[in-house]
């Protein structure tokens, strides 16, 4: 979230830590008071992945995440001593660190009833679980990353199938969520489509699945549908336009009616019913009156005084009102019942089933009618979050849902960019679910404090600045908010005793006594050329002084992006630019990453956003950019740069690869450069660190972790069935722990804890695991374990470690009633010389 009033923030934090308050404060302090911007972030994000017009670099993380898929579960993950690594270059063991009570961001929600758990998938990608009445969060899939729009159980042949969009393709599960196949398996990428909106699922007595999908921006959009649980998809109708903001598609309520809404050419709201048997659309308004606005509309059925009434709302491009429409004529006559105080998110629109007077609408907060849609009223404020936080929606609003339980109980879900609050009483009252135990944290930079490794800063989307001090083991970290917002590029001055933290949008936060957590003063930049969604800061050559380099814009207001140093001095920042516009040389790029060499002030680097790069070796007093190198700019975002910290010629560049080598190394200051990408896939590098010796290269990419071994000059994917397949930003080496500390978008901190000499080698023959086959898996009555060797014996156990059964398997195949057992997740266990270890579902 945004700052457009600093000295505001500094003035709470003032009196709350003038009051004797502890050094950190649990409830977060109020984030500067702007709402977020989604759509600058967007194409921040956006631009960080550049690549040839024709190259889609989505499908190719989805290549890059299937072929570095790891098998994974609960067994694996908990069985994470150390490995071999880099074709046994060096052995060493992943150690999650947290945050274990910040709340992360959580998209889509459902819920099972037969077991009475929750599911979300969380912002990264992730799929969690918990049960309803006590808070048990469990990691089901962290291997691959599912997409926001669908999340939903169905029945499949009396089983249960899991739905959800991975990488904007369809993908059902048998298994509760551990494995997943893509609807049209055999041609999932060959036959990869770009894009989806607006997927539904109809509950009638035949389920269908039908969204709007297109394979790039400007191809007009396909309506498909599933009439097979997912498993193939069949086109009903091109629809001759290509924006999805004009169109949504709606279920009718216990039944397999599908209503499309359309903005038709000349604005008017246009409703077709979708004829399934004949693959057309019925229009059911020939003569449509309503103006259908502009930007996105979506649409819900709903009971009005026992009729069945379609609800919408538009937005007006004239007045840049929304307003709030019901239909019970099929869209040939339209009431308006008001006004909206928001122009909604998608998805965010929700009408009670159990109550249809109560409506609810979302965007950054959420909104309720108790009226029928009349009139509404904020359930709370984003900025009231911060006053109970276990009791208030944050910020950002992504799912409404209703269920209800086996026992007929009513519960409401609205899922944020601060977890997932659930609600009994229609939001008079709730409590945030994802507060603790659910590791989802978004960081964008994670630093350890240089002079005291048991200090750690975290910079988050959404969750704030955070810190955690006095590490004392190895277990998941709580972590203190500071303040709320996105902060990412910490940089620790003075002798690691303070900090600088960039807000989106140019402005600097600096904490100068990091043990208090006090942010002592700010500065906004303000300029005709601001950088980067994020703005680069270096912390300079000097870790002694309070000073740091901020990537322009121009601290005068006017036109350019200069380097500006920062300093911090008699209780404010003194901002001072460089004489060099990089804005003007670099071709309209702007910097998106600087560097200073440790060992040698005089050498510095700046790359742009455009692929260019910029080298000085007179402490930035002359710039020259590498024409050689990148005369057009290529298709290279500069995203990190990296000086050895032994040879200040000796710089490494990295970005997008998408198009081009991620990783380029120069040995005569950045003059020339060869390529380093081998055994690297096609990926974005966001950060990279060196090892004391600088044998190994550290990068951390949106493809995970990766570590460059010198010696051969290649690249090794460091993930295993320990780490989670996930967008890893931010990475450090801290000689002191001897370890390699990343910061992933969506699982928190994870450690990768080094030994310098790898363990012996086993000399004694390997044991085979034994050949062990469960089913059905998921089980409901009977269990059955089938083996080869009889008369081994077994244990079965509950997520909470207690044994629920164990005996001895007397014959091949041995059966277990799991009737009467609770439903939930339980691991077989079986004593061999391998140990053997398998997950159960019992429904």
């Amino acid at each position: 979230m945004y700052s457009s009033t600093p000295i505001l923030v500094l003035l709470v934090m003032q009196v709350l830590f003038a009051c004797d308050q502890p050094k950190y404060n649990d409830a977060a302090l109020r984030s500067p008071q702007e709402e977020p911007s989604q759509e600058k972030r967007g194409k921040w994000f956006e631009l960080m992945h550049r690549s040839h017009p024709n190259t889609n670099w989505r499908k190719i993380e989805y290549q890059n995440q299937r072929l570095l898929q790891l098998p994974s579960s609960t067994s694996l993950r908990n069985n994470c001593g150390f490995r071999q690594f880099a074709n046994s270059q060096f052995s060493g063991r992943w150690i999650e660190r947290g945050s274990s009570n910040q709340a992360g961001s959580i998209l889509d929600i459902t819920y099972f009833e037969s077991t009475d758990q929750i599911w979300a998938i969380a912002d990264g990608g992730s799929l969690w679980k918990r049960s309803r009445n006590y808070n048990d969060w469990e990691v089901i899939n962290q291997d691959l990353r599912l997409n926001r729009g669908l999340l939903q159980f169905i029945d499949h042949q009396n089983q249960p199938r899991l739905l959800a969009f991975i990488n904007n393709w369809l993908h059902y599960s048998d298994d509760f969520g551990i494995t997943w196949t893509g609807t049209n398996a055999s041609n999932t990428v060959e036959n990869y489509y770009g894009y989806f909106r607006h997927p539904i699922v109809t509950n009638g007595p035949k389920s269908r699945i039908i969204f709007l999908s297109k394979p790039s921006y400007w191809s007009d959009l396909q309506l498909v549908y599933s009439d097979d649980d997912g498993e193939h998809l069949q086109n009903i109708s091109i629809l001759d336009d290509h924006d999805p903001n004009n169109f949504d598609l709606v279920s009718m309520p216990d039944t397999d009616e599908v209503w499309l809404l359309k903005r038709s050419a000349i604005g008017r709201l246009e409703i077709y019913q979708v004829d399934f048997e004949n693959k057309r659309l019925l229009l059911l308004n020939p003569d449509p009156k309503l103006d259908a606005g502009q930007g996105e509309m979506e649409a819900q059925f709903g009971l009005r005084s026992d009729s069945l009434a379609l609800y919408t709302y538009l937005n007006d491009p004239l007045s840049n009102e929304t307003y709030y429409y019901y239909t019970t004529t099929g869209g040939q006559t339209w009431k308006k019942l008001a006004n909206l105080p928001i122009q909604p998110w998608t998805s965010t629109l929700y009408i009670s089933t159990q109550d249809p007077t109560v409506q609810y609408i979302g965007a950054v907060d959420a909104y309720k009618s108790i009226d029928g849609g009349e009139s509404w009223e904020a359930i709370n404020y984003w900025w009231e979050y911060y006053d109970d936080i276990n009791h208030s929606l944050h910020a950002d609003i992504m799912d409404v849902q209703e269920f209800k339980t086996s026992q007929g109980e009513y519960f409401t879900l609205i899922s944020n960019h601060g977890g997932l609050n659930i609600s009994y009483d229609q939001f008079n009252q709730m409590e945030n679910l994802g507060l603790y135990d659910l590791h989802v944290s978004q960081y964008y930079s994670v630093r350890t404090n240089p002079n005291d490794p048991n200090m750690i800063y975290a910079g988050s989307q959404d969750q704030g600045l955070q810190a955690a001090i006095d590490i004392q083991s190895d277990s998941i970290i709580a972590f203190h908010q500071l303040i709320g917002g996105d902060y990412g590029h910490l940089s620790f001055t003075a002798d690691g005793q303070s900090l600088w933290a960039v807000y989106p949008g140019g402005l600097i936060f600096f904490v100068e006594d990091v043990q208090s957590g006090m942010i002592t003063a700010s500065y906004e930049l303000n300029s005709e050329d601001e950088t980067v969604w994020l703005p680069p800061l270096h912390s300079g050559i000097s870790l002694s002084e309070k000073t740091a380099f901020l990537a322009g814009g121009n601290p005068a207001g006017g036109p350019g992006s200069y380097l500006i140093s920062l300093k911090f001095e008699e209780g404010i920042i003194q901002a001072t630019r460089g004489e060099f516009d990089f804005l003007s040389e670099a071709v309209d790029g702007t910097i998106s990453a600087i560097e200073m060499a440790a060992v040698d002030s005089n050498y510095q680097y700046v790359a742009t956003t455009n692929g260019r790069f910029f080298y000085s070796h007179d402490d930035g007093n002359h710039w020259t950019q590498s024409l050689e190198f990148l005369p057009q700019g290529n298709y290279l975002y500069g995203q990190t740069i990296l000086a050895s910290a032994k040879n200040p010629k000796s710089v490494y560049l990295a970005g997008s690869g998408y198009s081009n080598p991620a990783v380029l190394f120069s040995d005569d200051g950045g003059k020339t450069f060869v390529e380093k990408s081998n055994g690297l896939p096609n990926t974005l590098v966001y950060d990279l660190a060196l090892n004391h010796d600088e044998s190994l290269l550290f990068a951390a990419t949106e493809a995970g972790p990766f570590v460059f071994v010198a010696e051969q000059a290649t690249w090794y994917y460091l993930g295993n069935a320990c780490t989670p397949n996930q967008t890893f930003w931010s990475v450090e080496y801290i000689p002191d722990l001897e370890r390699v500390r990343f910061g992933t978008y969506g699982r928190g901190i994870w450690d990768l804890e080094l030994r310098s000499n790898p363990p012996t080698a086993v000399t004694t023959p390997p044991q085979l695991a034994p050949t062990v086959t469960i089913f059905p898996n998921p089980a409901h009555d009977f269990l059955h374990i089938e083996v080869i060797k009889p008369e081994e014996e077994y244990q079965i156990f509950n997520t909470k470690g207690q044994i629920v059964k164990r005996g001895k398997l007397q014959d091949k195949i041995t059966s277990i009633s799991v009737e009467n057992w609770l439903p939930g997740t339980y691991y077989f266990q079986l004593s061999s010389p391998v140990p053997f270890t398998q997950k159960i579902i019992v429904y």
